[in-house]
């Protein structure tokens, strides 16, 4: 595995003061999550990079440098705001045209992270480096209702394939990148019925059938219901305050696709 083949692309927007919050709450996660101790290797190969909206920046900055230990990353500032469509295509492009990465994970900066996150994201490079078209893409967060909390945390290791596309927290090969149409599709609004990045990525992949894989168990969850890009506060509530990520022991040779 060489050198920074492997990126993690945050885009930043810290327009609110409840933002710098959310946002100081991701980073910590994820410094947690970087010293995994399965990830060793792993971790050596990765590049994270911030692309920070002109809100600011020098606050997240400040939060990056005090909190992000022992991993390489780059801030990009932005010179003016580009929203939520360029602003991770920006980075996503840099990760896979410039920076000639073979696997990105992407992330949210109002999503805080599960301990054994990169531990997730490791076995999806290690298991489908060699045929990753095999899926459209690889998932770190699966919607669960408060009902459906207790059943399936009895088994945290599985892995399931979806016929839609979820965010907040997936992972892309490049050869999804180029070969289904991400880059592509990611700045045209192809959905007949919706706007958006998400929708444009999504319905590309129900028309050609494609199949999501992803971790059952979220590894990931979303806390910004207030000033949030599109969440509200009720939606919050209903959505993500319930869910209990898992951070204790977690056993990489468990992960199996369910059948």
């Amino acid at each position: 595995m060489s050198k920074h083949n492997i990126t993690v692309t945050i885009p930043v927007c810290l327009n609110f003061s409840s933002r710098i919050k959310y946002f100081e709450e991701c980073v910590k996660s994820l410094n947690i999550a970087f010293q995994h101790p399965d990830i060793k290797n792993f971790k050596d190969s990765i590049n994270v990079i911030f692309g920070v909206e002109p809100f600011n920046q020098k606050k997240a900055m400040e939060i990056i440098g005090e909190n992000l230990n022992n991993i390489s990353y780059k801030i990009l500032q932005n010179k003016r705001r580009k929203g939520v469509r360029l602003n991770p295509y920006s980075l996503l492009s840099t990760a896979f045209d410039d920076m000639e990465s073979r696997f990105n994970i992407h992330l949210e900066d109002d999503v805080v992270y599960s301990s054994n996150i990169f531990v997730v994201a490791k076995w999806f490079y290690k298991n489908f480096e060699k045929n990753p078209l095999d899926y459209y893409a690889y998932g770190l967060f699966n919607y669960m209702r408060k009902n459906e909390m207790k059943k399936r945390s009895q088994d945290i290791y599985k892995v399931v394939e979806k016929d839609g596309f979820i965010g907040l927290g997936w992972c892309i090969f490049k050869e999804n990148w180029i070969e289904h149409k991400f880059k592509e599709n990611w700045c045209k609004d192809i959905h007949p019925f919706k706007i958006g990045w998400d929708w444009s990525i999504n319905y590309y992949m129900k028309i050609n059938n494609f199949k999501y894989l992803t971790i059952d168990y979220p590894m990931t969850k979303h806390v910004s219901g207030q000033d949030g890009t599109h969440c509200t506060q009720k939606h919050q509530e209903t959505e993500f305050d319930h869910i209990d990520l898992y951070n204790n022991e977690y056993d990489y040779n468990k992960i199996y696709i369910e059948k």
